[in-house]
């Protein structure tokens, strides 16, 4: 949304649709799932090349806008997933 919102010049742009947010979900599924060893890791390295390489979801070139959004599509697959399997079935329970 920060990126959104600098594109715009408005950092206080408010946005009428709902928001999603891929890395809060990540975040979310590593705090209340299995602990491992590279926890820590994890939850500070979020970047979109990150959780694709995390996710195992092929990705080539950052910052390219269709590239992203086939990504950030197939994280949330990933991401949609791994929530069923902990028996989340609303964002809004996580």
């Amino acid at each position: 949304m920060n990126a959104l919102r600098k594109e715009l010049g408005d950092q206080q742009h408010e946005f009428s649709n709902p928001v999603a947010d891929t890395v809060k979900a990540h975040r979310w599924i590593l705090q209340n799932g299995p602990y491992r060893e590279d926890f820590e890791h994890q939850m500070a390295n979020v970047s979109l090349a990150a959780l694709a390489k995390i996710y195992e979801i092929e990705f080539h070139e950052a910052h390219h806008a269709l590239e992203d959004a086939f990504v950030t599509a197939g994280l949330w697959q990933k991401l949609l997933a791994k929530l069923e399997t902990m028996k989340v079935l609303t964002l809004g329970n996580c």
